[in-house]
């Protein structure tokens, strides 16, 4: 029986392994008290990660067609009525007076609705219950991102770069009119020398295939590094220039390699809200950075 399912799933997300288990548990295939196989288990059977599992089951539970009793693991609920909100009306002890549950309307009371449903989606699931509420879905996100070892430490490598570089970019003026004595047309050129370099950065990072990720982000920090001692060292504009566009290299390679790392660690189901996690921690550091090194400027 669970073999026959686990071949019915194509969807591997924990939506669509959700949404999978549902349709058996309607055929008949998993029956009523029927206790489910182990979290790792299902994860290896169908080549996901236990997490994505973790989640499936979160969805069925909110659902009601499952449930979780202690040792005695996970079982397709005896009675399965639909959510926690419609339990509760067909639950005699809840209070009320009235059971309207079974009530049929007079249909010469109701307006016409033809004209509205064939504006209806076809999709049998566009509004099913085994869709994720919104604060709880980003809470399981967070709570994934924190707990990963990976995921904290590549958002731990963009912090530890953004904010010792923030110091380029929010220094820039300062840089081009007070060290270099350029005006506005100078520093425009300076900004450009960088915009320059992420956009050569971008087309060459991806035509590098000797180095690894760890390989990249090291090169591109020591690059960086380096152009911004020379940028400082070195008060000539033509060489600030030149400097700057192996600086737009460096950060393109480190950002994009960052986000790349992201994507590919993360898995499908939480894919979104870990990307949507690092670019506010990207951002945040960012900010942090300009704050940090304008202050400094001020002293």
């Amino acid at each position: 029986m669970w073999q026959e399912l686990v071949e019915t799933v194509d969807d591997r997300s924990a939506k669509g392994i959700a949404l999978a288990l549902s349709a058996g548990i309607d055929r008949g295939v998993l029956r009523p008290g029927e206790r489910l196989p182990p979290i790792r288990r299902v994860a290896r059977d169908l080549q996901v990660a236990p997490a994505t599992i973790s989640a499936a089951w979160s969805q069925l539970a909110r659902a009601g067609l499952i449930e979780t009793d202690g040792r005695r693991g996970t079982r397709v609920r005896e009675a399965s009525v639909g959510p926690r909100r419609y339990r509760r009306a067909l639950d005699s002890r809840a209070g009320y007076r009235v059971d309207l549950s079974t009530g049929l309307p007079d249909p010469r009371l109701l307006p016409d609705l033809h004209a509205a449903m064939q504006r209806v989606p076809r999709d049998e699931t566009a509004h099913s219950y085994l869709e994720e509420p919104v604060v709880p879905a980003l809470r399981a996100g967070a709570r994934y991102v924190w707990h990963e070892p990976v995921i904290r430490r590549i958002m731990l490598r963009a912090i530890m770069f953004v904010i010792p570089a923030m110091a380029l970019w929010a220094l820039l003026p300062i840089i081009a009119s007070q060290h270099l004595g350029q005006g506005a047309d100078g520093f425009g050129l300076l900004f450009a020398a960088l915009g320059t370099g992420a956009i050569l950065g971008a087309l060459v990072l991806g035509r590098v295939k000797t180095f690894s990720m760890s390989g990249i982000l090291l090169a591109a920090g020591i690059l960086y590094a380096a152009t911004l001692a020379v940028v400082i060292l070195v008060p000539n504009f033509a060489v600030a220039l030149a400097a700057l566009v192996l600086s737009g290299v460096a950060w393109m390679a480190i950002t994009s390699t960052l986000q790349a790392e992201m994507q590919l660690v993360l898995p499908g189901w939480v894919r979104a809200r870990g990307m949507a996690i690092y670019v506010v921690i990207f951002m945040g550091s960012q900010t942090a950075g300009a704050l940090t090194w304008g202050r400094e400027m001020r002293r």
